[in-house]
């Protein structure tokens, strides 16, 4: 299977796109307790400066989020959204279910984790992502969302359009 897209909301207390930054960046040596051996190392080897971004899934009653959140796989793209546009995205290096971590980060039910190893400014309205997607153009984007391979293609599509920066997403 291709690379596929995560979207998910920022935290609802965001109060600026620096502020998501700020609630997501952790240093890694204070992630080492959560961590095994193996799976400090590889967030290691993609952390030059030290520092990894984290985000946090809560289960649904349903289960739902809990079967999105597995099929996650390192390389994933994750989407972080805010007030009607995509600002971040970032790559998957690892995932985790750890709610001693998220008890510590101030969110406890958010114990099924994703670890991005950066975090690159992108800025593409929903209604962009909306449209490739054959969504209403409103959609809000309010759930957590794995999306499959093709939708995830149309996006990179949108993304590498939208964004003219060397090393376009891909």
């Amino acid at each position: 299977m291709g690379r596929r897209v995560i979207i998910q909301q920022a935290a609802k207390a965001t109060k600026s796109v620096q502020d998501i930054i700020t609630r997501l960046k952790h240093p890694l040596d204070d992630l080492r307790a959560y961590l095994s051996h193996d799976e400090y190392a590889l967030l290691e080897a993609f952390s030059p400066d030290g520092h990894v971004f984290v985000r946090g899934v809560e289960d649904s009653p349903d289960g739902v989020n809990r079967r999105r959140w597995a099929t996650i796989e390192p390389g994933d793209l994750a989407l972080i959204a805010w007030k009607g546009s995509f600002r971040f995205a970032g790559q998957v290096r690892l995932r985790k279910e750890s709610s001693e971590f998220a008890l510590a980060a101030g969110a406890p039910t958010h114990d099924l984790l994703y670890f991005l190893h950066q975090l690159d400014p992108v800025l593409v309205p929903y209604a962009l992502v909306n449209s490739a997607l054959g969504y209403e153009i409103s959609n809000p984007f309010q759930r957590f969302a794995v999306l499959d391979e093709e939708q995830s293609v149309q996006v990179l599509e949108v993304l590498n359009r939208e964004n003219h920066a060397p090393g376009s997403i891909r």
